[in-house]
């Protein structure tokens, strides 16, 4: 090859690099062959110079030689790693500065790019701590938000409890006050009435078996309970029943639910209504609906009259046609006194209620239950006694 350099010479070596034998893979062909280019001046002597290629092409070879057999055990044990003894690293770490060393006093000179480094890092702190403290003050004032919300919530509840319990001292039942809107949206999650039920809801399931199977044997001991039996199991049941929740609807849309012992006559929620209507002078009756039904007997209790655990009446005025007192005034309302309708939207917890039933219901349906004969056997301690018919 010509030399590039009228004062130097070019020498050039092919090496050819056998396939170890610890090596899983082949070189490549391009990789088995390269090319050193080695320039020597020409005032060294020539022997000097192939004894210099050839220690370098030697150094090569050890060079290849340790790199693949560091692949093929790094290929065997899973990982690179190579070792070293103390001699050979105290030699590779010699030129590293000592931990002892002094510096120059111009290493501890600040420099421009030392300053815009520092105040960098200072803005970028600064602009971490001021996001975490902006963050947790909106978690912080977002919860105290929530507290406050509930302290208020509790306190406006507890209020409106205390209001209800003094009118209830006064008047004499507990009750409660809904205009139509706000009774529309306490219901509104409920179930509408005409709603579809998939087919699955009409499938005969063994619950639902066992039921018709346990109303009808319980409809056919009926007949051979005897009327004592009958008026045991009927007191039994009503003694269960402790509260009878009736709603009275006003033709204005005001809705007044009270609490009632199922003991208690008609005639206690008339008494009950002349205390909280707007005009007590006025005659007023109830009745139930569909179709419409007036309540005559009003000395019958709640449980006779079917209206257990609850039943929804509606009320009108008692005036007949052409009456000086039948105007339009009188029956568009208000029915209820001002400071009973001011009840309305009051929050309240109470405790669940049963829903009052459909006030078409009789009373005999109401007072049907499934109470086993084994509730009222007689006393264990007690011989059965002979009837008299019987002869030994």
């Amino acid at each position: 090859m010509e030399a590039e350099h009228p004062h130097q010479i070019t020498y050039t070596t092919t090496t050819t690099t056998s396939t170890s034998s610890l090596c899983p893979r082949r070189r490549k062909r391009g990789d088995d062959e390269a090319a050193h280019h080695l320039v020597f001046p020409m005032d060294l002597d020539s022997a000097a110079a192939a004894a210099a290629a050839a220690a370098h092409h030697q150094q090569q070879q050890q060079q290849t030689t340790s790199q693949d057999k560091l692949k093929a055990l790094a290929y065997e044990y899973g990982h690179e790693f190579r070792v070293f003894s103390s001699v050979t690293f105290e030699s590779m770490t010699s030129n590293l500065p000592a931990a002892d060393q002094e510096e120059d006093d111009d290493f501890y000179e600040l420099q421009p790019a030392d300053y815009f480094n520092l105040v960098s890092n200072r803005i970028g702190a600064l602009s971490k701590t001021m996001k975490l403290t902006a963050e947790q003050s909106k978690v912080l004032k977002t919860r105290k938000m929530r507290e406050a919300e509930l302290a208020a919530q509790r306190a406006k509840i507890k209020k409106s409890q205390d209001k209800l319990k003094a009118l209830a001292y006064e008047y004499g039942h507990e009750f409660r006050v809904f205009s139509s809107v706000t009774f529309e949206s306490m219901t509104s999650n409920l179930p509408a009435a005409d709603q579809e039920e998939d087919d699955d809801f009409y499938e005969l399931q063994p619950a639902d078996y066992f039921n018709l199977v346990s109303n009808r044997i319980g409809e056919q001991s009926k007949v051979l309970k005897t009327r004592k039996m009958r008026e045991a199991e009927l007191a039994a049941q009503r003694a269960k029943i402790k509260k009878a929740v009736m709603r009275v609807r006003f033709p204005d849309g005001y809705i007044l639910e009270a609490d009632f012992h199922p003991s208690e006559t008609v005639q206690s929620l008339m008494d009950f209504l002349k205390k909280v209507i707007s005009r007590p002078d006025l005659p007023f009756y109830l009745y139930t609906v569909p179709p419409k039904k007036r309540i005559k007997d009003t000395s019958l209790d709640f449980y006779t009259i079917g209206f257990v655990p609850g039943a929804n009446v509606y009320f009108s005025y008692d005036l007949p046609e052409g009456s000086e007192l039948n105007t339009d005034s009188v029956k568009s309302g208000p029915y209820l006194r001002e400071e009973i309708r001011m009840l309305d939207g009051l929050p309240i917890v109470q405790e669940p209620v049963h829903q009052p039933i459909d006030s078409t219901m009789n009373s005999s349906s109401a007072h049907q239950s499934d109470v086993s004969q084994s509730d009222f056997a007689p006393p264990a301690n007690k011989k059965p006694a002979k009837p008299k018919w019987f002869k030994r």
